[in-house]
């Protein structure tokens, strides 16, 4: 865990300066390389959950087809937030006729993704900088508050909680995965894409 940086330590900050610590600039690449692709896998869940919904009905049994609208309106959304409530909205279409099943999805997945986001959004969202007294570390630079050190340990930590997220929200969507593939007619055992409800 990262801890305060005394009072009156001097530091620098720049274009560049990150690559003075190239292990722990690394990590923080890692970081925000992970976090980028979990938001694809969201984003293609949610490309051929819609277009396992909307198309697939009108071709062959077992044809797989993302939807190319999802590309667009995932693409379009800027904050995570956004992109999270519109995966969610349709995961809970696609469980209508099994809200116990959303809920189960919801307690596995909120908490390890909510702690993946916040990991993220240290690593990447902030301004590193430098302290000689503190070679094998960064500092964190925040506009507000208090200036961390940060060391490899803590930044594996952070890589650590962005990959959990990833993992419980793919065991969670799992059974999605099946229905998308056709191997089931719907996550709940009702054929959804021929009902009314939710529409």
């Amino acid at each position: 865990m990262p801890h305060k940086l005394p009072v009156g330590k001097s530091t620098s900050y720049g274009i560049g300066s990150i690559s003075q610590r190239p292990a722990l600039a690394q990590l923080v690449g890692q970081i925000a390389n992970d976090w980028n692709y979990f938001e694809r896998i969201m984003e293609e869940l949610y490309a051929r959950l819609m277009g396992r919904m909307y198309i697939a009905t009108y071709l062959p049994k077992g044809t797989m087809v993302s939807h190319p609208v999802a590309f667009q309106i995932f693409e379009e959304l800027e904050s995570f937030r956004a992109k999270q409530n519109l995966v969610e909205a349709l995961i809970r279409w696609a469980l209508i006729k099994c809200p116990e099943d959303f809920d189960a999805y919801r307690k596995q997945t909120e908490k390890p993704i909510k702690s993946a986001c916040i990991a993220r959004n240290n690593a990447v969202h902030t301004l590193w900088g430098l302290c000689d007294e503190y070679p094998d570390a960064l500092i964190s630079q925040p506009t507000f508050g208090d200036r961390l050190v940060w060391r490899e340990n803590d930044f594996k930590e952070e890589l650590k909680k962005v990959r959990e997220g990833l993992t419980a929200f793919t065991q969670a969507t799992a059974k999605l995965d099946e229905f998308i593939r056709g191997d089931i007619a719907s996550p709940c055992g009702v054929n959804v894409t021929n009902e009314k409800d939710g529409l």
